[in-house]
Parts: C-alpha cells; structure tokens; sequence
C-alpha cells in the first residue's frame, strides 16, 4: 500500500480502517472502540489511542496493534515485535 499524496502532504491510512480491512476487528468493533475513545476525549481530556482501546477490550492483541500500524503506515512487516 502507497500513501496517498496530496500537495506535498503524505496521508496514511487511519488505524481503525487498516484493522478492519486486515481482518482484526469488524466495523461495528471499530465504531463501538471509536465511540469510547470520543467519549473519554470528553468527558476527562485524556486522548487514548485507538490500539490501547482495542487491546484493553482483548480485541487486538499488542503484536496485532504493531502489525496495523506498520501496514497504515507502509513500514515493513514486523515479527516478535522486530521488524523485519
């Protein structure tokens, strides 16, 4: 996946959308997980993470969360939190 380029601005995927299209999490997991996180955001200012949310509800675990990440942001794969 090539990131998207917009002027002289790169643009990644966003995490929960890379999760979703990887098989991780469903859509109706994303929104629930998106809805807590604006919740919190409100309600005490304290901004989570998107990972830290879906791997505190055990819907992601702390290798899956890396995974996405390196995907959404084109980096290589990693293996045992190494990357490859």
């Amino acid at each position: 996946m090539m990131p998207i380029i917009r002027g002289t601005e790169r643009y990644e995927k966003r995490f929960g959308v890379t999760a979703v299209e990887m098989g991780y999490i469903t859509p109706d997991q994303l929104v629930e997980a998106l809805r807590t996180q604006i919740q919190e955001d409100l309600n005490n200012g304290k901004h989570r993470l998107l990972g830290q949310i879906l791997r505190e509800q055990k819907l992601m675990s702390p290798d899956d969360v890396e995974t996405v990440l390196c995907q959404s942001l084109n980096n290589p794969t990693t293996t045992h939190g190494r990357l490859i």
